[in-house]
Formats: structure tokens, C-alpha cells, sequence
């Protein structure tokens, strides 16, 4: 497992941390109206995603999907980890950033970049669905899970693709 810093740092307060927040405690109130009785978006069935989403209009249903969607990801990394399932990790971490970048709203250029690059160095596609990598945007950090026989290879193509790409340096960390 490598940990890739973007060199991109944010605070967790104010801003558009504050703005997803309340976009939530909306997406749970539209959710109520339609029957939903949990008292956090966390706890919505992945079920009922589907006829929520319908229900609730952009922005707070895209809110409302991530935070669902997340939370059952999460639950499958988990089990993706105790069986020693990186392959399925890897996936479930890409799907995540996936999520995180379009129904949240809240990647950057540079993580967006660092998923780009090694999707495509992987398997030559920006498509999850064949990579064996993955991503988790938290802070400034992605981590990247590379699990073929050049995986050396991988992590160093990526590091100079990225600073020349950013012309910034990337710092990696290895697990």
C-alpha cells in the first residue's frame, strides 16, 4: 500500500465542508418526507437508495447517494479486508473516489490526476471495473493499492508522471 501526498492541503472547517454538511441534514429531511425514518443519512439501507434518489432532487440527492453509497462501501472494505481481498478493495476504494468526486463534490485536481495516471498505467483505462488499484481521498493523502508484478514500476511511474504533470513534488509513503 503506498500513500501518495497531492502536496494539496484544506481545512476541515468552514467552506464547502460546512456547505456538504448542511446539503446532508437537507437530503435527510427530503428523505423524511418520503418515509425515510433513520436519523442520519448513514444509516438508510443501501435498498432504498434507489427510490430515494429519485425522490430527491440534485444537489441533496447526489449528497445522499454518496453518503449511503459510502457507508455500505466501507462495510464491504472491510470484509474485502479481513479476506484478504485487495483485488475487491482496490475497486471499492476506486468506486469510492469516484463517488467522492462526483455525487459529493469534494476531490481535487490532483487526486483526480493521481486515479487518472494509475488506472491508466494499470490497465489502459480510467475504468475501476479492470483496475486492480484503488484510491481513498482523505485530506491531502490518496492511497493506491498495486497489486501486479511491476508493481515497483507503477509507483515510480506514477511519482514522475504526477510532478511532471503538477510541476510539484509527490512525496510516497509505503506500507
Amino acid at each position: 500500500i503506498w500513500v501518495f501526498e497531492t502536496g494539496v492541503s484544506h481545512r476541515l472547517t468552514g467552506g464547502q465542508l460546512n456547505q456538504r454538511r448542511q446539503e446532508c441534514e437537507v437530503a435527510l429531511k427530503l428523505c423524511g418526507e418520503q418515509g425515510a425514518t433513520q436519523s442520519h443519512l448513514c444509516d438508510i439501507p443501501i435498498g432504498d437508495l434507489p427510490r430515494l434518489t429519485r425522490a430527491v432532487p440534485p444537489p441533496w440527492g447526489l449528497r445522499l447517494r454518496h453518503v449511503v453509497s459510502e457507508t455500505h462501501r466501507t462495510h464491504q472494505a472491510a470484509e474485502a479486508i479481513l479476506a484478504r481481498d485487495m483485488v475487491r478493495l482496490g475497486r471499492l476504494l476506486v468506486e469510492g473516489h469516484e463517488s467522492l468526486r462526483h455525487d459529493y463534490q469534494s476531490s481535487c485536481a490532483e487526486a483526480d490526476l493521481l486515479v487518472h495516471l494509475a488506472c491508466q498505467a494499470e490497465y489502459g483505462t480510467d475504468s475501476g471495473e479492470k483496475n486492480q488499484g484503488g484510491f481513498d481521498d482523505r485530506d491531502e493523502f490518496d492511497m493506491l493499492l498495486c497489486f501486479n508484478a511491476s508493481a515497483n514500476a507503477c509507483l515510480w511511474n506514477q511519482k514522475i508522471k504526477y510532478v511532471c504533470e503538477r510541476e510539484q513534488p509527490c512525496e510516497v509513503c509505503e506500507y
